[in-house]
């Protein structure tokens, strides 16, 4: 029961598909053995960063009654939900450095983390709060190429960076006026939903431009695929923006691997 409890707290949805989008890229140079030893280090990541977030939220997520939130209904505990983080980060660090992610790897895969962390405690409340989300979706797009040693494309570590912005505006979307209420005032809080919805498809507008130009096919999916998330965009931004941008990345990352685009 706390098991699941935790695992819900770690916003499991999207730390699953990072996880899971960690692991098709690493094995584009990594064996499946490194590649899932990779993918545990980012699982880890996305845990802290999780968890982290339901801490540091708890008493907005009250305000808000967010009764889908376990610490909201006190089946979970701070005091335990802490000490996990505090573990987690250990076990994160650890296998960052020890495992194939190799120093560079691993430092790259830390800042990712450590941009989510700072996002949750600072930048979620300012003007600059896209800039986490922006580096930390850019270094996860890097990690593999950096551990592997390998020429980092840069056009890869730009569509990452803007994958990242459009999943921040459309992340926040479904709770922008209760975070009004409450005083969270990041960017799109400030420029509202209707520009939100327009940073966020202009975005992924951007990255299917990036990977027309740079995979030989499948151009025809890619250019599907993006179309359908925008259309969700703007019809039900609220509800299923976020899902559907975090399913169009996974649906370009395995493109960018069938197309060998990436060696």
């Amino acid at each position: 029961m706390v098991v699941a409890k935790m695992l819900k707290a770690s916003h499991f949805g999207p730390t699953l598909l990072v996880t899971t989008i960690s692991l098709l890229l690493a094995h584009n140079f990594f064996s499946w053995s490194d590649s899932c030893l990779i993918a545990i280090a980012v699982f880890s990541g996305q845990l802290a960063v999780g968890w982290h977030n339901d801490i540091e939220d708890v008493e907005s997520d009250r305000l808000q009654n967010r009764i889908s939130k376990p610490l909201f209904d006190g089946t979970l505990k701070v005091k335990t939900l802490r000490h996990a983080l505090y573990v987690d980060l250990v076990v994160c660090i650890v296998i960052s450095y020890l495992g194939p992610l190799g120093f560079r790897g691993g430092t790259l895969h830390l800042f990712g983390v450590a941009c989510g962390l700072s996002y949750n405690g600072y930048f979620k409340f300012r003007k600059s709060s896209p800039l986490p989300y922006i580096f930390a979706f850019a270094s996860l797009a890097s990690i593999a190429h950096v551990a592997a040693h390998r020429p980092l494309p840069l056009w890869l570590m730009f569509a990452g960076g803007l994958f990242g912005l459009s999943a921040h505006f459309a992340n926040v979307l479904k709770d922008l006026e209760d975070d009004r209420l409450i005083g969270i005032y990041g960017l799109p809080q400030i420029v509202g939903i209707q520009v939100s919805v327009y940073i966020a498809g202009t975005s992924l507008a951007a990255v299917a431009g990036f990977l027309t130009l740079h995979t030989s096919q499948f151009h025809f999916l890619i250019l599907t695929v993006t179309f359908l998330a925008l259309a969700t965009l703007l019809l039900r931004p609220k509800k299923y923006g976020f899902q559907a941008i975090m399913l169009l990345s996974l649906v370009d990352v395995a493109t960018l691997l069938f197309s060998n685009a990436l060696r």
